[in-house]
């Protein structure tokens, strides 16, 4: 199943032309444009109709044959209703040939199937919604006093909109583009008794929440919102794992991300669950209100830093001392990092605080990274984004703990984006427990986590690439258990260590290019 991410909407320039060939008492009508082939591009996934605007359902004859099939690229809903998507495909061809169905203008796509105009954004690669809203909601038109004043538009409903687009880097609660340099596109909104409006012109203002695309561009709402859903599933994880949470057809609920996975295979969203925000729900399910903010699944499951200087960046061990080893600097590389911990130095005898490095096993290549190298994190995420993590040249073929457990300087580096840690301790409470021995309720807790290890082993989890990770720590606890010199603080740091592969495991995925 592939779902599309580009899809447009509306019909804008040509609206004027259409309504003007058409007659305006005709509840149906066709319109001749140009005879040869023409191609439409969509804001988002859009749903074919037959010539009275009714949805096109799949139908199977005797012989399990689909009877009269599009002949666009299309899938189909839950429910069975043909919908457009351009995964594969940006470019759709139409006839050349319009229908204004219910005061609605439509394009022939073939076999009498046909798209809403509120859904198309370019016609043959002219963007046909500049300057232009569209409606995803019945919506009243105000004044700035908030009177009503006597016009109200339908779903779908395209618009000429008042006012210039602007950008900034700071999200917007309603804003329409989301560029990679994390700037964002946006109309100025309007107060109005503590809502939102945009402005039509001549003291006429729409409820922001209703409109659906800006310029061809979904426009999106940077809040929670409803959703319907439209068949019976279960939500899942991060990294698709089902979950036992039934979704039932018709229920509401509440969505706050769309998120890209983490699978290249998958062309379209999931969204995060407001009220379950460790569960995600397949956007072929869901009807949303509004559309939401994307993130892409490495924001949500890894954290990356990038160098302060030019220099190499120096790799140090559990106990803060300077390794032989040291990621070399790259303009465009930035390094996956999993923990924020203060570490005690015994020769120098002060706490300072690293970031823990987080290692995939995958990465087999040297110091120096090159963007043209393989990642080290899912395939579709940023493509200008390379990770700089060092590791053996060869894969382990045994635990080996000292690669698991690497840090380099919080000092050395800035936080760029993914998940924002916090340090998992103080510089004072490793002080301390950098001077006690390792206790008898730490070592429990300790071996208590090591005995949960042949559970997670036979689990669906574990075949995850980061189970090296995993079998690092375990391998690292086990070896201070045995150690007669383990301290507190120690013991603490292998617990969370521990604790932190087991999330991994079921949080963490992508390619596996052994």
């Amino acid at each position: 199943m592939k779902i599309s991410t580009k899809l447009s909407i509306g019909l804008a320039a040509m609206i004027m032309t259409i309504s003007s060939l058409a007659t305006s008492t005709a509840n149906l009508q066709s319109v001749e444009a140009k005879t040869q082939e023409q191609t439409i591009v969509l804001t988002h996934p859009a749903y074919l109709y037959n010539k009275n605007g009714h949805k096109v359902k799949e139908k199977i004859d005797e012989n399990n044959m689909v009877i009269n099939p599009p002949d666009a690229a299309t899938s189909n809903d839950p429910n069975g209703y043909y919908y457009l998507e351009n995964y594969d495909v940006t470019n759709f061809p139409y006839t050349g040939k319009t229908r204004i169905i219910n005061g609605q203008t439509y394009y022939d796509t073939g076999k009498n199937y046909y798209v809403n105009a509120a859904d198309v954004k370019e016609i043959n690669g002219k963007n046909i919604k500049q300057g232009k809203l569209v409606l995803n909601h019945k919506s009243a038109v105000y004044n700035k006093k908030g009177q009503k004043v006597g016009q109200t538009y339908a779903k779908n409903s395209i618009i000429n909109y008042a006012g210039k687009v602007k950008t900034t880097t700071e999200m917007p609660k309603y804003f329409f583009s989301q560029a990679e340099t994390k700037t964002y596109s946006y109309l100025t909104t309007h107060q109005i008794k503590g809502h939102d409006y945009y402005a039509l012109g001549h003291n006429r203002y729409l409820n922001a929440y209703n409109v659906d695309s800006i310029n061809g561009e979904p426009a999106r709402y940077n809040g929670v919102t409803t959703a319907k859903v439209i068949s019976d599933t279960k939500t899942q994880t991060l990294t698709n794992a089902r979950t036992k949470h039934i979704l039932k057809k018709g229920q509401k609920i509440k969505l706050d991300l769309t998120v890209t996975p983490w699978s290249e295979d998958f062309g379209g969203y999931i969204y995060r669950l407001h009220d379950y925000p460790n569960e995600y729900v397949n956007e072929f399910y869901v009807q949303p209100r509004a559309a939401l903010p994307v993130t892409d699944y490495t924001n949500l499951a890894y954290s990356f830093v990038k160098p302060n200087t030019t220099n190499n960046v120096q790799i140090y061990d559990v106990n803060g001392k300077a390794t032989d080893s040291s990621i070399k600097y790259h303009q465009d590389a930035t390094i996956s990092v999993d923990g924020l911990i203060y570490l005690w130095n015994a020769s120098e005898k002060k706490a300072e605080l690293f970031y823990h490095l987080f290692y995939d096993h995958n990465d087999t290549s040297s110091d120096t990274v090159n963007p043209a190298d393989k990642p080290n994190i899912p395939t579709n995420s940023n493509p200008n984004t390379v990770i700089a993590t060092p590791v053996s040249t060869q894969q382990p073929k045994a635990a080996d703990p000292s690669l698991t457990n690497r840090f380099i300087k919080a000092s050395d580096v800035t936080f760029t984006n993914g998940i924002k840690l916090t340090p998992i301790n103080t510089a004072k409470e490793v002080t301390d427990e950098a001077q006690k021995p390792i206790t008898d309720s730490t070592k429990k807790e300790l071996q208590d986590l090591i005995a949960q290890s042949q559970t997670i082993k036979n689990s669906d989890a574990y075949h995850s690439v980061v189970r090296y990770n995993y079998d690092n720590a375990l391998t690292y606890a086990s070896n201070l258990l045995k150690s007669n010199k383990a301290t507190v603080a120690q013991a603490k740091e292998a617990i969370w260590l521990l604790k932190t592969t087991q999330t991994q495991l079921t949080t963490l995925d992508f390619e596996d290019w052994s």
